[in-house]
């Protein structure tokens, strides 16, 4: 028998001789198990940690054994029948079920075969601003196996929510705006290191009189770095840029220019965009010009002095009380539109009040003391929403 069809043969080995009396008989499993030879495994065995069908690449691979056993006792079956002798046991498929770190395959004479698994990879990662969820592929579901590093320090196993063979969560919070770089070993083996940043992340803000411009002032998360002192910050809004940015982790205070009259650029839903040392926001948040909003209101002696922004002016601002038209009444705006005093023609005991201002309505807020009362501010993009203010 030469040695290319020796590397293909299947099962146990059969030898058969002629009596003298003319019958065959054949033994089985003639060759003791450790006269079979040494299988021969090609390139590298490196099955996914979650398992499936996997190939085996070699020689002799077959010879006396019906599976594989990985130490101490669990089996690994084939792929198809050993019976059939169409089944290319050079390309051996098996039904692996999954693992974590190194194994061992041993053959019936005892011969060792030590592999590991493919390396772990990070595809993706995501936050929800108290844990990173990471996707991808070779984790292993045991925390055993694994260390996860973030800027090349390992985190508290405690700290693992959830580990799987393409996902795993840990426990995280960055309250700034920077990258990180995120890595897992599992089994010993290296994934790549993945580069995931911490985005501004800017909620609200607040709208300025198109004529004068004014300061801006949004809210949110992430909206400085570590480095405060060091952080290239800039603020676009829209076309226009919005100068002299004092910056702390939720809030940013920044200075926008009015537009000269005549200038027939778009001025309502511009695009807010915040760059950090690079990082920039990808969340959607909008700006406009003059969009009256009422954060505060004072009631004294039977005056309502309203506190906002972009409260018009005599000419142009309408006051609504329980969606009725005020007429007739003396107002008084101060320059900046911040201020807005009126008296009421009736006493005001528990009403719904607004402004239209340029033919846009403010938020509506709710009146049910004739005492002082200071609100909590709500969100100036949004029209028409309503502000309750209670004792």
């Amino acid at each position: 028998m030469n040695d290319e069809k020796a590397k293909k043969l299947h099962g146990s080995m059969k030898t058969c001789f002629m009596d003298i009396d003319g019958t065959s008989l054949c033994k089985s499993n003639y060759l003791g198990e450790n006269e079979y030879p040494n299988p021969v495994i090609e390139g590298t065995f490196k099955p996914q940690t979650k398992g499936g069908q996997t190939i085996m690449k070699g020689y002799y691979l077959v010879l006396g054994i019906t599976y594989f056993t990985i130490l101490p006792d669990l089996r690994v079956k084939f792929v198809g029948s050993l019976e059939d002798e169409a089944m290319d046991v050079t390309n051996l498929i098996l039904d692996y079920k999954g693992g974590c770190g190194q194994r061992n395959l041993k053959w019936p004479n005892d011969f060792v075969y030590s592999f590991n698994h493919s390396n772990p990879n990070i595809d993706n990662i995501s936050s929800d601003n108290s844990s990173l969820v990471v996707v991808g592929s070779n984790f292993c579901n045991s925390s055993d196996y694994v260390n996860i590093l973030i800027d090349g320090i390992q985190i508290d196993k405690s700290n693992i929510i959830l580990i799987d063979h393409e996902l795993f969560e840990v426990k995280y919070n960055q309250i700034y705006c920077k990258s990180i770089n995120v890595n897992i070993i599992s089994g010993g083996l290296q994934s790549n290191i993945f580069k995931f940043d911490f985005k501004p992340l800017p909620i609200k803000i607040n709208s300025v009189p198109k004529s004068k411009g004014g300061l801006i002032i949004i809210t949110g998360h992430r909206l400085s770095s570590p480095q405060a002192n060091n952080s290239n910050i800039s603020i676009n809004i829209g076309k226009y840029v919005c100068k002299n940015v004092i910056s702390t982790q939720n809030e940013i205070n920044c200075y926008i220019d009015g537009i000269p009259s005549g200038n027939n650029d778009s001025t309502i839903g511009l695009q807010v965009k915040i760059s950090i040392n690079g990082i920039v926001n990808d969340n959607e948040l909008l700006f406009s010009f003059d969009v009256p909003f009422i954060s505060d209101f004072i009631l004294p002696q039977g005056e309502v002095k309203l506190i906002g922004d972009c409260l018009g002016t005599i000419e142009s601002t309408q006051i609504y009380i329980d969606d009725i038209e005020q007429l007739n009444l003396t107002i008084s705006i101060n320059d900046k539109q911040t201020a807005l005093s009126f008296t009421p023609l009736n006493q005001i005991k528990k009403s719904k009040l607004y402004l239209i201002v340029n033919g846009i309505k403010s938020n509506v807020i709710e009146i049910d003391s004739l005492f002082f009362v200071k609100s909590s501010p709500s969100s100036p993009s949004v029209l028409g929403q309503l502000v309750n203010y209670t004792l």
